[in-house]
């Protein structure tokens, strides 16, 4: 019988629904399995579901040959839920409601990132957006701040400049988290 069959344990609903929107939109009977496999930590904010859906996406365009830009392989993923940038090359600036690219720079030399877990989860799907829109329309002078030092330090290959920048941004999110 037609349609993707997940040949992974775990719930990976968002990488099929994003690659039964895309046969959709080609006009592609799937009779299509899939593996996933992902060490990327759930529900820690990192990106996981955004990682799953564009390794999934990848993967299926590379079997179907489909040629899919970056700029409609984004909106595809924001249709499924808010994404990140990690299906661009170096770090981007993204639009996560409508997978629009705005920026992007290399990743500087030398640049490293410690992450610290203390537990919990993130639900991205029942998060507040409302709670945390209003945060950071009280902070809107914080988050130009850190928004103009990253990107200054992202042009400049500045390591201490975005190491200041996200220590600002991880400040508001606390706020919001």
């Amino acid at each position: 019988d037609g349609g993707l069959h997940l040949r992974s344990p775990g719930a990976w609903s968002k990488a099929v629904a994003a690659i039964t929107r895309l046969a959709e939109m080609q006009g592609i009977d799937l009779h299509d399995a899939l593996s996933i496999e992902s060490p990327v930590p759930r529900g820690k904010g990192m990106a996981s579901s955004t990682a799953d859906i564009s390794a999934a996406l990848t993967a299926f365009c590379g079997h179907r040959c489909i040629d899919l830009d970056a700029s409609a392989f984004g909106e595809l993923i924001a249709t499924i839920e808010p994404s990140d940038c990690v299906h661009h090359a170096g770090i981007a600036e993204v639009n996560h409601l409508t997978g629009t690219l705005l920026a992007r720079w290399p990743a500087p030399a030398g640049l490293r990132v410690m992450v610290f877990d203390c537990g919990g989860r993130i639900d991205t799907v029942a998060f507040d957006r409302e709670r945390a829109r209003a945060i950071y329309a009280e902070r809107r002078q914080d988050v130009a701040r850190f928004l103009g030092l990253a990107r200054c330090g992202l042009m400049l290959g500045d390591l201490r400049t975005i190491g200041e920048a996200a220590t600002l941004s991880a400040r508001v999110s606390q706020l919001i988290l």
